[in-house]
C-alpha cells in the first residue's frame, strides 16, 4: 500500500471498505485507479514538442465473497434501488494500524458495471469481482 507508520505498512487486515454505509466484511480485494489522458504533441523535428493533457478517468473493482454480494444487493434494494447495478454511491476505504485510523480514501459516485458468479468442482468459496467506474477519487480525506 505504501502508507508507513513507525516502519509498519498497512496490510489487508488494516483495510475496511464501506458501501452505502455497510462495511463489506467479506471483501477479498479492492483496486481503484485514476488515469489522465495525455498525448505527446509532435511538431517539427523528431522529438515531441509538448505534452497535451486531456480528461480524467476513474475505474476499479471490489472483489467480495458471494455472501457479501447478496448482502449488498439487499442493502441496495432496501435503499430503493433495483440492485447494486443501479446504485451510484461513494465507496469509502479506510486504512488503520493497531486500530488507529491512518487515512481514508473516497471513490466518488462509484457505479458497478456488472458481476459474474461462477464456481467449479473444487471451489471452496465463491469470489465475485465487481468492476466499477466512478466520478473521482479523493485521497487522504
Amino acid at each position: 500500500m505504501g502508507i508507513r507508520i513507525n516502519n509498519r505498512e498497512c496490510a489487508w487486515g488494516d483495510i475496511k471498505i464501506y458501501f452505502l454505509g455497510y462495511q463489506i466484511r467479506a471483501s477479498r480485494a479492492i483496486s481503484y485507479n485514476p488515469t489522465k489522458e495525455k498525448e505527446a504533441v509532435i511538431a517539427s523535428g523528431r522529438d515531441p514538442w509538448a505534452i497535451q493533457h486531456g480528461g480524467y478517468k476513474y475505474e476499479g473493482s471490489v472483489t467480495v465473497l458471494q455472501s457479501a454480494l447478496d448482502r449488498m444487493e439487499e442493502i441496495a434494494k432496501a435503499a430503493g434501488y433495483a440492485g447494486i447495478l443501479d446504485v451510484d454511491a461513494d465507496i469509502i476505504v479506510s486504512y488503520s494500524i493497531d486500530g488507529s485510523l491512518v487515512n481514508m480514501d473516497r471513490v466518488v459516485s462509484a457505479s458497478f458495471t456488472g458481476w459474474t458468479k461462477s464456481a467449479s468442482q473444487d471451489t471452496k468459496f465463491m469470489e465475485v469481482e465487481l468492476p466499477f467506474i466512478a466520478l473521482g477519487v479523493e485521497t487522504n480525506i
